[in-house]
């Protein structure tokens, strides 16, 4: 084997390796190939697009400097454009909820809303998957790992009378009728 051959081999076996590696931990993270390397984009998330304002020109220069964590005094927040379009839409020119409306949000138990209520079903998410599955994995290469919820309990008197009617003879269950012969 010459010297450049055998330069060759010992850059093209570790490449190859990596490239099979990188494809096995490509498949196990989702999205696209493309999407994984780089070369394509994810769309947007939809639940988290919000919408900007115009930017406006203030009719004087005289500008104060922002203050660190104090909120936009031109855009709006997200839960006032919320509230704003389900409670006082633009045509009727109500100023809250209605009598009726109120209503229902109280008779619905809206009204003490918890407002951690995300981070609240993201520990309990995290707790029923770490108590439910496999060191957290609930499938492998493509296979599920069978878990709990997966188990089909027997019903031991029916499948004694199942096994009996077979044939099988069970010496576990002596009050299984006798099997035909």
């Amino acid at each position: 084997m010459t010297r450049a051959a055998a330069r060759l081999k010992r850059f093209v076996a570790p490449a190859a390796l990596a490239v099979v590696l990188g494809a096995c931990t490509v498949g196990s993270e989702g999205g696209s190939f493309s999407q994984q390397i780089g070369l394509a984009t994810p769309p947007p998330d939809e639940y988290a697009v919000v919408a900007n304002r115009e930017l406006q020109i203030p009719s004087t220069y005289e500008l104060r400097p922002p203050s660190p964590g104090a909120p936009s005094l031109v855009e709006a927040q997200p839960g006032e454009q919320a509230r704003a379009a389900l409670f006082a839409p633009a045509e009727s020119g109500a100023a809250g909820p209605s009598a009726g409306e109120s209503a229902l949000l109280a008779a619905a138990g809206a009204t003490q809303t918890d407002p951690n209520i995300r981070q609240t079903v993201a520990a309990e998410q995290e707790t029923y998957v770490a108590e439910n599955t496999r060191f957290g994995l609930t499938s492998i290469a493509g296979y599920k790992i069978p878990g709990p919820e997966d188990e089909e309990a027997l019903d031991a008197d029916e499948e004694a009378r199942r096994l009996a009617e077979e044939g099988v003879l069970s010496p576990i269950a002596p009050d299984a009728p006798p099997a035909k012969k």
